[in-house]
This record gives structure tokens, C-alpha cells and sequence, in this order.
């Protein structure tokens, strides 16, 4: 990885391009091929955890089918920067749109991801009019990697919380000269805007939140058609699953020796944050970009803790709640006005 070096209360933005060394693709290459696999355990496919044939092909196809420097230069087409705020250095994008007026957005990632998930969605919010969409849908983008993710330099100090990840952004955007911007996130980024609001709401001018889950309750059953049901007693089953936000915030560091010694052990790790069900956990075959940017950044470990409550938001809230666990029946959304300041 290239880079220019930023120092220490620099407020400066540099210009940012990723440079994977051959060494380390090459030693990813020997890693995948080396990789042993444990034993099948006896039951239903997914009922145990990730199936032994899954990761098999999975590493196969990393190893000699996936083209890394391709996807280098494609994601390296998207003007990247960093800069250092409070201390760290943080990596981000920022696309502006071809309607100098669009309002700004800043967009923030999941766990255990980077700002490569988003990047499907950009050329539709920056240049909205060549997908047929509205040119009032136009936004400039601002997409950085959470603290510890990707490229952004990870906390020194125990105890960070979506706060601290929070005020960062706010710094961001105001060191970008954007004084009225929305916040958007999903899942850890969900947690994050929602500090953003509470500790900018005078630049802020709406929230969007994606990702939450919609559950029934009990008290719903007896309404339930059999597809419902059926619906019910996956999401059962999701529920009980593998809490990984206890294992990653009570033991980061052993997420993080798994993921970043063994790339053949970074998405089962990966893997404990939804049921063992393939219709929930579907393969995704580019494993080094949507969990870590690269091939060889260890993000996995990164200790990210879960906030408090969220105090008083005065900013106008959206949310999208997607239908149950990653597609059962129980669609919501909602929206608030902005409060009275």
C-alpha cells in the first residue's frame, strides 16, 4: 500500500492510492493454498456452521480465480484520500456529483466491511439522471472506512465506542467545508449516525438508518399465515444463533489473530454475525473486498464497542427496516419530522 505519510496534527487532506504489494499476494496465494480444513461434522448442511465443502471452494476460487489487481483498479478509479483526525489516520472517499448543488452525504459501512460495499451505489446517488432517476436525488459522497476498517488507522486506546467514530465524521465533513449534509448507515454504521445527529444536529439535516430488523412478537402468531409461521420459526433459530457482538467485544483480539494469520478462517469468522442458514448466508465469492478491502488488511479485530442509549436527536429521522432476518415478512419503515429547535 502507497500512501503519503500524514503527520501528526496535520489537518491536511492527501490524496490516498491503494498499492498491494506482490509479496503479499503472493503469500495470500500460498496461505489459501496450504489451508487445512477440520473435519465435516455430522448434520444438516449449515446446521453446524459454515460446511467444510463451502470454505473449500470458497478458497479456491480466491486463490485462482479472483483477480485482486483488477479490483484494485477499479476501486482505485473512485478519488480516495486521508487525512488525520484526533490522532488517527482516516481513509475515505469523496465523489462529488455532477450537480454542484446536490446536497452532501456521508455514508457509513457495516462490521465487519469497508466503503467497498457501497460502491454499486454511487454513480446512482452522485449522477442520479443517467439511471433515470430524478437530478433532485443527486448527492456529493463521503465515504470513509470506520476506525480500524480498511485503510483508516485502528484506536490506540481501549473503550472506543460509535461516539468516538461520530465525532470524527463531524470533523470530517466540516474539515470538507460541508456545514449542511445528511447521514446515512446500516448495522455498526446505523450506531454511528445516530451519535452524528445528536452531536451535530446544527449541520445535520436528516438521518437515514438501514439494516434494523422488524420482529413480531408473540401476541402475532395467531395471525400468522403458514408462510409467516415458517418465517417465524427461522428467525427463532437466527435469535439463538452465535451472539457475535459478545465474542467481539468481550475478545476482539481473538477475532483478530484468526483473521489475520488465516484468510481461509476470516469469513467463517465473518460468518457468526447470521444464522447457519445458506438463504441468510449466501457465499459472497470476493471475500477480500467486502470484508476487508484488501487482501491482507486485518480489520476483523477491530474493537468497536456497542454505544449507550442515544441521548436527544432533534434531526429529521428515517429508517428502513428490512423485512426480517435478511428477508422474512415483516417489512416497516418510518420517518420523523425534525423537532422544533
Amino acid at each position: 500500500m502507497t500512501h503519503t505519510v500524514v503527520a501528526m496534527s496535520d489537518t491536511a487532506i492527501h490524496p490516498f492510492r491503494i498499492d498491494i504489494p506482490q509479496s503479499d499476494l503472493d503469500d495470500l496465494e500460498d496461505r489459501l493454498a496450504r489451508a487445512r480444513s477440520s473435519a465435516q461434522l455430522p448434520g444438516q448442511d449449515w446446521d453446524r456452521g459454515v460446511p467444510v465443502a463451502c470454505l473449500r471452494e470458497l478458497a479456491d476460487y480466491w486463490r485462482t480465480e479472483f483477480d485482486w489487481c483488477a479490483k484494485e483498479a477499479e476501486l482505485n478509479a473512485y478519488p480516495q484520500f486521508q487525512t488525520e483526525i484526533y490522532g488517527l489516520n482516516i481513509h475515505f472517499l469523496h465523489i462529488r456529483s455532477t450537480d454542484p448543488d446536490a446536497l452532501p452525504l456521508i455514508l457509513t459501512h457495516r462490521w465487519p466491511n469497508t466503503f467497498v460495499e457501497f460502491t454499486k451505489t454511487i454513480p446512482l446517488l452522485t449522477n442520479p439522471t443517467a439511471h433515470g432517476m430524478a437530478a433532485t436525488q443527486a448527492f456529493h459522497l463521503v465515504i470513509p472506512s470506520v476506525l480500524g476498517f480498511g485503510f483508516s488507522e485502528a484506536p490506540r486506546k481501549t473503550g472506543t465506542k460509535p461516539e468516538r467514530v461520530a465525532r470524527t465524521w463531524v470533523e470530517l465533513m466540516a474539515r470538507l467545508g460541508y456545514d449542511r449534509y445528511g447521514v446515512q448507515g446500516g448495522d455498526l454504521g446505523a450506531y454511528v449516525v445516530q451519535e452524528m445527529a445528536i452531536a451535530d444536529p446544527a449541520h445535520i439535516v436528516g438521518v437515514h438508518i438501514d439494516g434494523g430488523i422488524g420482529l413480531p412478537t408473540e401476541a402475532d402468531i395467531p395471525t400468522m399465515t403458514a408462510e409467516e409461521l415458517a418465517e417465524w420459526d427461522l428467525m427463532q433459530k437466527w435469535q439463538s444463533g452465535v451472539n457475535h457482538h459478545v465474542l467481539l467485544n468481550k475478545a476482539p483480539q481473538t477475532f483478530a489473530h484468526a483473521g489475520t494469520d488465516s484468510p481461509s478462517a476470516c469469513w467463517p469468522g465473518w460468518s457468526t454475525s447470521s444464522t447457519s442458514s445458506p438463504r441468510w448466508q449466501p457465499i459472497s465469492k470476493t471475500p477480500s473486498t467486502a470484508t476487508t478491502c484488501s487482501p491482507t488488511s486485518p480489520s476483523t479485530g477491530s474493537p468497536i464497542l456497542p454505544p449507550p442509549p442515544p441521548g436527544p436527536c432533534t434531526t429529521a429521522w428515517g429508517t428502513t427496516v428490512s423485512p426480517g432476518p435478511e428477508g422474512s415478512s415483516w417489512s416497516r419503515s418510518a420517518s420523523t419530522p425534525a423537532a422544533p429547535h
